[in-house]
């Protein structure tokens, strides 16, 4: 198995980022899983990352177990946190600020996250079937919290033919497990 562990990423700037300012994902493969634990993202600022500000995966939602992945006190202008594998679990996203996001300001998939005392303003430009907080297409997900968020100035797409609205807290498909 090959893991990432014991990560601190303190006080560094990401600006004009063709790509991601941060990935730090797990794999699987055949045989193993490789867990991602113990990472802190903190005191960063990002600005224009293209893909994601940060993209994460952690812990293992297959087995419970927690991966400790903490993204906190960080400022993002155009870029979002993504966490890109359903199977993630334990993570905290807390007393970040959100500027100007185009689509999501944080997109959280599986289980036993928290989403805490953030700030989101101005967001959604020209985009539809998204919220500032997102969460879905996930049915196994379980034992999450979402609260003391502030999100101001988060508008809808335009109105287009068969376009989906936009919403603060956007829980989509398939989402469960929520508090």
């Amino acid at each position: 198995d090959y893991q990432t562990h014991d990560v601190i990423i303190d006080g560094c700037t990401f600006k004009d980022i063709n790509g991601t300012g941060i990935r730090s994902v797990g794999w699987k493969s055949a045989q193993r899983f490789t867990d991602v634990k113990n990472i802190y993202i903190q005191n960063n600022n990002f600005y224009r990352c293209s893909d994601d500000g940060i993209r994460i995966g952690t812990g293992n939602a297959d087995t419970l177990s927690k991966g400790n992945f903490n993204v906190i006190n960080n400022f993002f202008y155009e870029s979002d946190i993504t966490v890109a594998n359903p199977r993630t679990c334990g993570y905290k996203i807390a007393n970040n600020l959100h500027v100007k996001i185009f689509n999501y300001a944080m997109s959280c998939r599986g289980s036993e996250f928290t989403v805490v005392n953030n700030e989101v303003s101005y967001g959604s430009y020209g985009m539809s079937d998204m919220g500032a907080i997102y969460a879905g297409r996930n049915m196994t997900s379980h034992g999450s919290v979402i609260s003391k968020n502030l999100i101001t100035n988060y508008g809808p797409a335009p109105k287009e033919p068969r376009s989906f609205p936009a919403g603060a807290i956007y829980l989509d498909d398939a989402v469960g497990g929520i508090t």
